[in-house]
């Protein structure tokens, strides 16, 4: 039977994602290539370098049973073996300890023997040559004088206490899986030596246990006899003197009465916490009303009071009230009697406010009044448990004394009896017995350093390194450059993007739409110069304000580029530079600026001299001499009239402003025009920048139409930012050559 399988759009819109999300990780790597490479091979240098210098290292094994000794008790019963997952740990502990070590120095002699092993020892180690005398570098300056002086005392140890503790250093004890056997390792870079060392470790492991097994038992049975007796006549005592005491008080009937008052004291104790904690919470709140009204400052601080729906309510209506004044104002005197009616209206409101206020005030007070109360009720009945309890404790604890004391006496009495028996029956057996069962042979081949498995994997941890590292980095940075990550984060539409433009020769950047037509550069403005109309497609005059969250960000390439292709578009464009603390408009198009828009705003000029641009239809006015007040020029009443005029001779209007970040100009702008570009470099701009800048719009209530990502190497993002730049080369190179056949 054939299966039909179906997809659904839900379906094809995860695959899509999964699909997407595989190649932003791909882009990643691409664009961070140059660091995976150099961490990979400043890796592999590293590790091959240590793989040829350090000294061949030789491993010689020895292989023991060990095994746990459990004879018969005295009733006849035998033990069998358990699993003690310490037991093998324990005995590894033991053949690397200094006592075993130094048998081993004894058993081979090697305090005289141990320069025949090692007679040209004159090469050295790569941890000897630089690791070593670093750590000691860094003790001498960060230890105290008191470690330096134990340093010293480890150098004079002696000669066989040196051996033993290398000995050690180089001593591996392992478990074999499964089995109960040990493999002694022991490491040297003389093989012969290594060989020797191991096989002796285990005859040294030998005597150790058994010189432990003959100190310990003798002087354990002596002990426990005595003590034995004297805890004896302690436990008889004390349970006579409980027997005694049980006689003279009811001690049943206390235990049963003390076993309920506990619970009752916590839930009082709990119960109190949370009224002094609710009782403090309005208190605080309390005595920020008292002070405020004593101080005669505004209540509608304190949280409990703002949040009041009454309150809110009449803000509500006294805001409106005071809005509907500051209209009526502008048609009619103070004396109108439409004018008095909305005073008289606010008037009242603001009486209704203050009667709320009293209301709020006083039930704070009522509040603060019950949670004192309950406060001390509860004291009060917790104060009278605690008397209770105390009370039938007096008797109680003289007899947990008395229990406990007998029950402990009785504990270690049975203790001790059952250790002794156990002893006396297996003093004359050893505890672990061990068995030889391979001797280590003297190995031909070092264990390390391997140095093809090293070079094998200094590659491969280099790449997993260097790729973690560039992910690392790619975290790290906060700058814009995926449009799509634009409106995820910030919320806004990206109206287009601007390529980098690549030229051999010199260009003007600010007329590049005109001089690259078939450019992607070109192509990302006519793009772009859609996307703004079609954010305001019903509005006949627009009103556009280019700015951007820092300088140096290609605000006025933007706005000239922009107006240039506005303009070829069939539209009668002005642009205006109103960047009036460092204009560039007139740098860029090569005009005078000595008159301009300060001129004409402080009243120096009576015209706006507006320039036209070639035979297209933009028109430029220049931003004129630097004045010291831009802000209060650019929110003038001239500035409001003189823009009402433009946009009756202007299809648009667009403004170069100041960064949004560094000048409060743009915000003043903003309010003005019908829709705000906010331009961003990629690389350069940060989201968190973005985010101020954004924020500071919306509080003046500005509509912002996108931003537009300017600067962007197609190289290195993502896929269809190279198809995109592809495409149009591909497209204008068609355009040549039919042109050129034409």
């Amino acid at each position: 039977m054939r299966e039909e399988i179906t997809l659904n759009s839900q379906n094809l819109q995860d695959l899509m994602a999964e699909e997407i999300h595989l190649r932003d990780y791909w882009q990643v790597i691409k664009n961070r290539k140059k660091i995976i490479i150099v961490f990979t091979l400043c890796l592999f240098f590293f590790v091959t370098t240590y793989s040829f210098l350090a000294t061949p290292i030789y491993e010689a094994t020895t292989k023991i049973l060990v095994e746990e000794n459990q004879p018969p008790l005295s009733t006849g019963k035998i033990v069998f073996p358990t699993y003690d997952p310490e037991f093998f740990e324990t005995q590894a502990q033991i053949i690397k300890s200094k006592n075993v070590a130094l048998k081993v120095v004894n058993l081979l002699r090697l305090d005289q023997t141990y320069e025949s092993f090692f007679p040209n020892k004159k090469s050295f180690s790569l941890k000897e040559l630089l690791i070593t005398p670093l750590i000691d570098f860094l003790d001498g300056l960060f230890k105290e004088s008191s470690e330096k002086d134990i340093l010293r005392e480890a150098q004079k140890l002696s000669k066989k206490e040196k051996i033993a503790k290398m000995i050690i250093e180089n001593l591996d004890v392992r478990p074999v899986k499964d089995s109960r056997i040990l493999e002694i390792k022991f490491q040297s870079t003389n093989p012969r030596f290594a060989a020797l060392v191991a096989n002796t470790i285990a005859a040294a492991y030998k005597e150790e246990m058994m010189s432990i097994h003959m100190n310990t038992v003798g002087y354990a049975i002596k002990w426990m006899s005595k003590k034995a007796e004297e805890i004896k006549k302690r436990l008889a005592a004390s349970e006579h003197a409980l027997q005694e005491f049980m006689k003279k008080n009811d001690i049943v009937t206390i235990k049963d009465r003390i076993m309920i008052q506990p619970q009752k004291l916590a839930d009082l104790s709990s119960k109190l916490s949370q009224a002094i904690a609710e009782r403090k919470e309005v208190e605080a709140t309390y005595n920020k009303v008292m002070n405020i009204l004593k101080k005669g400052g505004n209540l509608e601080t304190i949280p409990d009071i703002a949040t009041s729906k009454n309150i809110q309510d009449i803000n509500t209506e006294i805001l409106k009230s005071e809005q509907q004044i500051a209209q009526l104002s502008q048609k009619y005197g103070k004396k109108h009697p439409v004018m008095k009616k909305a005073y008289s209206d606010l008037s009242a409101l603001r009486i209704k406010k203050r009667r709320e206020l009293k209301t709020i005030v006083a039930l704070i007070k009522n509040r603060y009044d019950l949670a004192k109360m309950k406060e001390a009720n509860l004291k009060k009945a917790l104060d009278d448990a605690k008397a209770d309890v105390q009370k039938l404790n007096e008797k109680f604890i003289q007899y947990g004394i008395l229990k406990r004391d007998v029950d402990t006496n009785k504990a270690l009495y049975n203790a001790l009896v059952i250790s002794m028996k156990e002893k006396g029956i297996t003093e004359e057996s050893q505890k672990v017995n061990v068995w030889v069962t391979n001797k280590a042979d003297t190995p031909l081949d070092p264990v390390r350093p391997k140095i093809f498995r090293n070079m094998i994997l200094s590659i491969i941890l280099g790449l997993f390194g260097g790729v973690g590292l560039a992910f690392f980095m790619e975290y790290l940075d906060n700058t814009i450059t995926d449009p799509d990550k634009v409106k995820q984060r910030l919320g806004i539409t990206t109206l287009g993007i601007i390529e980098h433009l690549e030229h051999d020769k010199p260009i003007d950047i600010y007329k590049a739409i005109i001089d690259h037509t078939r450019s992607a550069f070109a192509e990302g403005f006519r793009a772009i110069r859609a996307a703004i109309l079609l954010a305001s497609p019903n509005s006949k005059q627009q009103k556009i304000l280019i700015t951007s969250v820092n300088p140096s960000e290609g605000k006025t390439t933007t706005a000239t580029n922009l107006g240039l292709a506005l303009a070829l578009a069939g539209h009668k464009v002005l642009l205006i530079d109103a960047d009036l603390r460092k204009p560039m408009v007139h740098k860029a198009l090569g005009l005078d600026n000595s008159k301009g828009l300060s001129t004409f705003l402080a009243g120096v000029d009576e015209k706006p001299e507006i320039k036209k641009s070639g035979e297209i239809d933009l028109y430029i006015f220049t931003s004129g001499p630097v004045p010291p007040n831009p802000s209060e020029l650019l929110s003038s009443e001239r500035m409001h009239e003189f823009l009402e005029q433009m946009t009756k001779k202007f299809e648009i209007v667009i403004f170069d402003s100041p960064p949004l970040l560094s000048a409060s100009d743009a915000l003043v702008l903003g309010t003005m025009a019908n829709g705000t570009v906010i331009v961003g470099k990629a690389g350069q701009t940060t989201f968190d920048e973005l985010s101020r800048g954004i924020e500071h719009l919306n509080k003046v209530d500005a509509k912002i139409y996108g931003m537009i990502v300017n600067d962007v190497d197609a190289d290195r993002h993502p896929y269809y930012y190279a198809y995109y730049k592809g495409y149009y080369k591909y497209y204008g190179e068609e355009e040549s050559k039919n042109k050129g056949k034409t």
